[in-house]
């Protein structure tokens, strides 16, 4: 951490990748995706347990 607040240029170079990052792998479509089959499967576990 005290590199990185000693290294303007390192800092801006690790952010604006850590965005690219964000940008390029993550959107609402697929964490809906995700969340609609993170409760399919908790259901699923549920019922196949009573």
């Amino acid at each position: 951490v005290r590199d990185l607040l000693e290294d303007d240029d390192r800092r801006r170079r690790l952010g604006k990748r850590g965005r690219e990052r964000i940008v390029a792998e993550f959107d609402w479509e697929r964490a809906a995706r995700e969340t609609v089959q993170t409760y399919r499967n908790a259901i699923e576990t549920r019922e196949q347990g009573d």
